[in-house]
């Protein structure tokens, strides 16, 4: 009985081998162990945003692409306002859309790759008038065009070369005429390079250019158009007390430019024709008083006067040079000689300020009040 029960538990184990080993070479235990359910991802959520109370946005609703970033903007401005950001993959603004409460556009933008310029689009007011325009040129530059609260006359044309990286802005009076012309790099747009102002009657009343360093020229016009005289202003250049003598040091004197705004170092006045200049006025370094006038005769030889460094405008030498540079003749004056020459305070006036015309334009959008008033 024993035998037969042996025999029996013998042939059941062999045939549960034979059936591990069928199942092992057909992978069974594999597909057991080893098989999961298909994943699936948890749905990518949106993220919102309470906006600072500084902000015209008070809510924006952050929209996740495939990627997991931000892919649309959702905002709800204040003012009841919503608006659509739509963004790269780098997260750079492609296009913006701001609609009034009840659905129509207000503003429409597209941006260049750097997500801040824009090279298309427009805005409108309230009332539907056209605020701004932007347009790209068959040249490659962008022109956006600013309009008067009346949304048809011209306020400013702006003619954006992102290749040169320059802007020029003509601003234009309520008659048409031209007002004001700024140009400025795209890298600084506080810094203007080139001004003109020009008077009720659109004649040039200036124009300045200005290098990176800050020194520059100013040209003031005549009424007939030609130049009256120019300014040429530089950096303040200083000399001081470098060092002691003794006690193993060696004094001297070491000059530099100072961080204060430039000075004015020259300033030429022109004859009638604009162009040939009648006299040089040279001035000490601080740019405050005139040390030398210089006027320049037909023959080419000049006149060099030297005023006292008191700054009282009285000379103290008087040079006649001829043509060659040679001084010819030199004649001394005492401060009891009273000897002066004229000079018009004008032509060492302070250089003007730069024209704000947008904010001239912006007090006539925010107060109707104001646009009855002409630009200065």
């Amino acid at each position: 009985m024993k035998m037969r029960m042996k025999a029996v538990v013998l042939a059941a184990t062999v045939t549960l081998i034979a059936v591990g080993s069928v199942l092992l070479a057909t992978g069974y235990f594999s597909k057991i162990f080893t098989h999961t359910p298909d994943y699936q991802p948890a749905p990518l959520r949106e993220r919102v945003e309470l906006m600072p109370e500084t902000s015209p946005e008070w809510l924006e609703r952050h929209i996740p692409g495939a990627d997991g970033k931000d892919s649309e903007i959702h905002i709800e401005y204040r003012n009841g306002d919503t608006g659509l950001r739509k963004l790269r993959p780098d997260q750079t603004q492609f296009e913006l859309t701001i609609s009034f409460p009840d659905g129509q556009v207000r503003v429409h933008a597209v941006f260049a790759d750097d997500g801040r310029t824009i090279v298309a689009g427009q805005q409108v007011r309230e009332d539907m008038s056209l605020v701004w325009k932007t347009e790209a040129l068959p040249d490659k530059t962008i022109k956006t065009s600013t309009y008067w609260f009346d949304g048809n006359t011209v306020f400013a044309v702006e003619i954006r070369d992102l290749e040169k990286k320059r802007v020029e802005t003509q601003y234009l009076r309520k008659s048409g005429k031209l007002w004001v012309r700024q140009v400025f790099a795209t890298s600084d747009p506080k810094k203007i390079l080139e001004e003109e102002l020009h008077d009720k009657d659109g004649k040039l009343v200036y124009l300045r250019t200005t290098a990176a360093d800050g020194s520059g020229e100013v040209t003031h016009y005549r009424a007939n158009g030609t130049a009256r005289f120019k300014q040429i202003w530089g950096s303040n250049t200083y000399y001081g007390y470098d060092g002691y003598e003794g006690y193993g040091g060696e004094g001297g004197y070491s000059g530099g430019s100072s961080s204060q705004p430039p000075v004015l170092k020259l300033v030429q006045e022109f004859q009638g024709d604009g162009k040939t200049v009648a006299r040089e006025l040279s001035l000490n370094w601080e740019g405050k008083a005139v040390s030398t006038v210089t006027v320049f005769h037909k023959d080419g030889s000049k006149t060099v006067s030297t005023l006292r460094t008191d700054g009282d405008g009285t000379i103290s030498r008087v040079e006649e040079v001829d043509k060659g540079g040679k001084t010819v003749k030199s004649t001394d004056y005492e401060i009891s000689d009273q000897k002066r020459i004229a000079l018009d305070a004008s032509l060492t006036q302070s250089q003007p300020a730069p024209v704000d015309a947008r904010a001239f334009w912006k007090a006539q959008e925010d107060k109707p009040e104001l646009r009855g008033n002409d630009v200065p």
